[in-house]
């Protein structure tokens, strides 16, 4: 994916490299020692329906150019280009590709799988959206196969048509049923590639690590995957107002979007031959309509019927097929607070005087600004107090809730926190998919995350890491400190930076005042 030197001739031969799967015959191309094949169809549909099977094919058929990602329902460019670079290719809504990097393709090698998913939601992104999705590396790195697909998205994965009868009853669910039909995929086919079926790790960044959560939500899914590594992410807690289910704000936005094309139960079908340009602006419209009724309370996402998909473990806890399932858990220290995004005062934060830093301190925390600064040093010492202006305060918090929960229901959590900040505008917090290109072995590739000796020397390890985990189902690795396990009344958190530690509930009390001051 990214322009470099090559050093050996890649190859790709009409009959090599090929892997033979049950459905038939795939080439794809060997470069560096790497077999990748991109752009593999896994799955068809009809608009607005569940995924089906593909047919078997005779002959072979190539996997040399990554498939479509799922339409936008807006034109707008990715604000943060600079921290996070983007990749943009032309969308298609059938956009069911998987991409595949792995260093055998001798099914008696049974590497580690490694399922990468992207961020985004169930709203935008694909797996190639971000340059450090690439999986080169880390399957060169961890001798492990490498797996990243796209799924169907917003309006085209997650549209709730059910009050127009039967025919569209799952309609809500087309883009679970897709991340279900790649893992069944993977499941039926991976050997072909060198993997092992049994030994399959889901990846999640964001929206990617929701995916996977609903994946344990999701009884089909039982048998697909053995552990589960989750990043940078927050279950809805959202209050629904009276007389609303969120059953019903999601049917209330299909309707809505029926109603802007002029369709209703006797028409209901030609939605699926409606072009794309005219379904966004019906979609886009119904949305405005609908905050006027709800405001702020929809979400692109499947909507749990406790039967097909059960609701979100941040509520009621995990299904207890999958409590057994080793997790990690972590995010970055600043996330969207990070001032990678937002500016709350004139140049950089490390240039501040200090009376600069307590007048915005002060404005933020007002009278519990001095407690505030004192619980921030106690847990992060080495940091400017300015920063606890750019620390995230949602997603770790509701992390080590459920890593606390997932515990005493007797499952293995590791917790991690990212805490590496960028010498880009005189110091940048760790922001949303920072560490992505760590995990990845990208990060070298990124002008934002390169710092010489210390970004080679952090992403060696943080690979070894998720490597080991998705090789033992333990994080412990090679050259790291020694990583605990999460307890019901201790949470042990492996802290990536230049210097990499394991501090215990060293944030905890910081947390939780936050949190309480939030709420007030």
């Amino acid at each position: 994916m990214f322009p470099r030197q090559l050093r050996e001739q890649a190859v790709c031969r009409p009959d090599y490299p090929v892997a033979c799967t049950q459905m038939g015959r795939i080439r794809g191309i060997v470069a560096e020692g790497t077999y990748m094949f991109r752009g593999i169809r896994y799955a068809s549909s009809r608009r607005f329906h569940k995924a089906e099977r593909i047919e078997p094919w005779e002959g072979i058929r190539d996997a040399l150019c990554y498939g479509a990602p799922s339409p936008l329902l807006t034109e707008a460019a990715a604000a943060d280009e600079r921290f996070i670079p983007h990749r943009y290719a032309p969308a298609n809504e059938n956009c069911q590709y998987m991409n595949i990097w792995t260093q055998s393709l001798d099914r008696k090698s049974r590497l580690p799988v490694m399922v990468w998913m992207h961020g985004g939601g169930w709203k935008n992104g694909s797996s190639i959206e971000q340059f450090a999705y690439d999986g080169e590396n880390i399957s060169k790195s961890g001798n492990l196969v490498f797996v990243t697909f796209n799924n169907r998205q917003n309006c085209y994965g997650a549209l709730d048509l059910s009050s127009f009868g039967k025919e569209y009853e799952d309609s809500v669910m087309a883009g679970l049923s897709d991340v279900i039909a790649a893992m069944k995929w993977i499941q039926e086919n991976i050997e072909a590639f060198g993997g092992d079926c049994n030994n399959v790790t889901l990846v999640g960044q964001s929206g990617g690590a929701k995916r996977a959560l609903a994946l344990m939500q999701t009884p089909e899914a039982d048998g697909l995957y053995h552990k589960a590594a989750l990043g940078s992410f927050a279950g809805e807690r959202m209050e629904v107002p009276a007389g609303w289910t969120r059953k019903k704000i999601a049917r209330r936005m299909g309707e809505l979007t029926a109603k802007q094309l002029g369709l209703d139960k006797n028409s209901i079908e030609k939605i699926e031959g409606i072009p794309h340009w005219r379904l966004a602006e019906a979609v886009n419209a119904a949305e405005k309509m609908l905050k006027c009724e709800v405001p702020d309370r929809f979400r692109w996402e499947p909507v749990a019927d406790n039967q097909y998909f059960y609701e979100d473990p941040f509520l009621s806890g995990f299904r207890k097929e999958t409590r057994k399932v080793p997790l990690m858990t972590g995010s970055s220290f600043g996330e969207m607070a990070s001032n990678a995004r937002i500016k709350k005062g004139a140049g950089s934060k490390n240039f501040w005087n200090e009376s600069y830093i307590r007048k915005l301190l002060e404005e933020e925390f007002g009278g519990s600004t001095e407690h505030v600064i004192s619980l921030f040093r106690q847990a992060y010492p080495e940091k400017n107090p300015a920063d606890v202006l750019f620390m995230d305060q949602l997603l770790r918090g509701k992390l080590l809730e459920l890593s606390q929960r997932r515990a005493a229901e007797g499952g293995k959590v590791w917790n991690w926190l990212f805490n590496l900040e960028s010498p880009l505008d005189g110091g940048v917090t760790a922001w949303h998919c920072s560490e992505t290109p760590f995990i990845t072995g990208n990060a070298c590739y990124m002008e934002a995350s390169y710092i010489p000796g210390i970004t080679e020397a952090l992403q060696e390890s943080m690979m070894n890491a998720w490597t080991a985990f998705a090789k033992e189902g333990d994080p412990n690795a090679c050259g790291l400190p020694n990583w605990p396990c999460v307890e019901a009344d201790k949470i042990p958190t492996m802290i990536f930076d230049r210097d990499i530690t394991v501090m215990t509930n060293h944030d905890r009390e910081l947390f939780c005042m936050l949190k309480d001051m939030r709420e007030k």
